[in-house]
């Protein structure tokens, strides 16, 4: 399944707070977003993913430049430098959590693209680097936990990032979150001082143990949907035990100008713009590799992927896109390269990648995955 990823930014006030409770009910549900006036605020960042076929002509899902220009007016626009309970009807009467504010602005963005070829697949939304959350088109509504360990033992890493995922499907407009925040606070704090307490006592503390041991512990007590182990040279991820996933992240530079035989020159430049000259671009990447459990407790895995990536990314650098075979009859767009080099990664990697993702810049995130994957789509 291909997808499509465009980055907005606003900044906003917003006060989690039920207006049928107390102050002291809100303060201890919502914790730091509860409170009284007149709340707080946070330099938001969203992701809208939209779903769809290739256009034939342009090589598009849909054009990137329309839709940030269509987003920002109609959605963005009224959130930015706004204050969120006050500023935005639906939040009047709704908790502007950071789960329901995924959750609105994803069926603000499905209702300007309701009856077109593509459709919104999710919304996500980064309120802060330790609290994000996603709301999916089958109704499904994530938040993301953050925190850091600095565990110079794990792999020679000097600080290794852990993201919960948590997950509901029956979610309540009305409290606006998944979880109470004080709830998730409790246990990620007790989680960080018993594994602080395995780090002093141990010479070394290995991923598989750190990942199924995290699982366990919060799994017991909250609704935990997936784990994910964020590095400098790799991601890890696991959806349950036995259930491993590993990330490698490259990057290549290539140029290329957008062009399709089947528009005349005038077309070209109008349809594509800026692209329709020759540039070039950084595009970054990471592959996910699904890895069995006796692999993730081998440190020399992470290598062997990792090499093995940049090998096959050695390919792709320093070229001119459009001096490649397929490009020569369609236009080098960011949904075609995906396609690519997913299938040919895949053979590298013997059919085991259930994600790709490419960046062509830090706004625009195209991403390839398998029906079958339950690792999450954002």
């Amino acid at each position: 399944m291909l997808a499509i990823n465009r980055k907005f930014n606003f900044a906003a006030a917003h006060r989690c707070t039920n207006n049928l409770w107390s102050l002291e009910k809100n303060n201890n549900y919502y914790g730091y977003g509860g409170g009284d006036e007149p709340g707080h605020g946070h330099n938001f960042e969203v992701y809208f993913v939209f779903e769809g076929p290739i256009d034939n002509n342009t090589g598009m899902i849909m054009e990137l430049a329309s839709l940030k220009k269509v987003i920002q007016k109609q959605i963005i626009s009224h959130y930015d430098h706004h204050y969120l309970n006050k500023d935005i009807a639906y939040f009047e009467k709704h908790v502007p959590a950071t789960e329901n504010i995924a959750h609105h602005m994803f069926y603000e963005a499905d209702n300007i693209y309701s009856g077109a070829n593509i459709s919104a697949a999710a919304c996500h939304v980064r309120e802060s680097a330790e609290k994000e959350a996603t709301c999916y088109s089958d109704g499904r509504i994530e938040s993301h936990y953050w925190f850091s360990l600095h565990i110079p033992q794990i792999m020679s890493f000097l600080s290794i990032k852990i993201r919960f995922t948590f997950e509901t499907t029956s979610f309540d407009e009305g409290l606006g979150i998944v979880i109470p925040d004080h709830i998730v606070q409790k246990s990620i704090s007790e989680l960080r001082e018993r594994l602080y307490s395995f780090i002093s006592a141990k010479d070394t503390l290995d991923v598989l143990f750190l990942i199924e041991y995290c699982w366990d512990k919060v799994s017991k007590e909250l609704p935990l949907k997936r784990i994910k182990l964020v590095s400098d040279d790799y991601i890890l991820e696991s959806s349950g035990p036995g259930k491993y996933g590993v990330g490698i992240k490259d990057a290549f530079f290539a140029a290329h100008k957008l062009s399709s035989p089947n528009l005349s020159y005038e077309q070209n430049r109008l349809k594509y713009g800026p692209c329709h000259r020759f540039h070039g671009h950084e595009f970054r990447i990471e592959c996910s590799v699904s890895i069995e459990a006796e692999q993730v407790d081998n440190k020399m895995i992470f290598n062997e992927l990792s090499s093995k990536f940049k090998e096959f990314i050695k390919g792709w650098q320093y070229i001119n896109l459009s001096d490649l075979s397929f490009f020569k009859q369609h236009p080098s767009t960011g949904e075609y390269l995906i396609q690519i080099l997913y299938d040919e990664a895949d053979k590298v990697f013997d059919e085991s990648i259930y994600r790709l993702r490419l960046w062509e810049t830090p706004n625009n995130k195209f991403t390839i995955r398998k029906k079958s994957s339950d690792k999450g789509s954002i």
